[in-house]
């Protein structure tokens, strides 16, 4: 899809999921799910790819606790929150453009969960 099919309302929502984490895609859905395939579309892969990394920062501060991981969680942790931030952040620019990108692996368990 490009800039000119879209409008600017689909393209905002779908900048909203990416930009405001697991809030944002909550929102872009309950808002347009039923109205804009694009929108959707966004808002799915960013609930999943934040969700996953919810579950990695727990699972990084359970290891913690237990002892299981040598290296300082801190660092792990901060190593995920920055990625996670980058991505989000370009994928907002991305979807904000009009671009209906699918990351490869985000998509399947998407798909797999029946979530598209």
């Amino acid at each position: 899809m490009d800039e000119k099919t879209l409008s600017l309302e689909s393209r905002v929502l779908a900048f909203v999921a990416w930009a405001l984490s697991i809030v944002g895609a909550i929102i872009a859905l309950l808002i347009a799910a039923n109205s804009s395939k694009y929108v959707k579309q966004h808002a799915i892969q960013s609930l999943t790819f934040y969700t996953i990394c919810a579950i990695v920062a727990v699972s990084i501060k359970v290891t913690s606790i237990l002892g299981l991981l040598t290296i300082p969680s801190s660092l792990v942790e901060s190593i995920l929150y920055f990625t996670s931030f980058i991505v989000g952040l370009l994928c907002a620019i991305k979807a904000y453009k009009g671009s209906a990108f699918r990351f490869p692996l985000i998509y399947r368990i998407a798909k797999v969960l029946k979530l598209l």
